[in-house]
């Protein structure tokens, strides 16, 4: 299965009145996701601490899921991501998924 998820963040006026993306992982095996290049808000979990992914022009941020975790025997771990609630910018991403 092979699918597309484009979506638009607009700034949020008051972001400590709400959550952005709540903390997951994806199920499926592997995510590439284009993200502006402008506005941040994606972090993954490093340890124990929310480490910032910070936007680059023209790069392309992989994800393994939960799926290359199981295949691989729990070598290649599934990345704990979320994304959070910005107060400038739109931001914008588009996420390519092959499960």
């Amino acid at each position: 299965f092979f699918g597309t998820k484009v979506s638009h963040y607009p700034p949020c006026p008051h972001p400590e009145l709400v959550n952005g993306l709540r903390a997951h992982t994806d199920a499926g095996g592997v995510v590439l996701l284009f993200q502006d290049d402008k506005v941040g808000g994606l972090q993954i979990l490093k340890g124990e601490k929310w480490i910032d992914v910070q936007p680059m022009t023209n790069a392309i941020v992989i994800n393994t899921g939960d799926q290359i975790e199981v295949l691989s025997n729990g070598r290649y771990k599934s990345v704990w991501h979320r994304v959070l609630v910005g107060t400038s910018g739109n931001r914008r991403s588009i996420a390519s998924f092959y499960n």
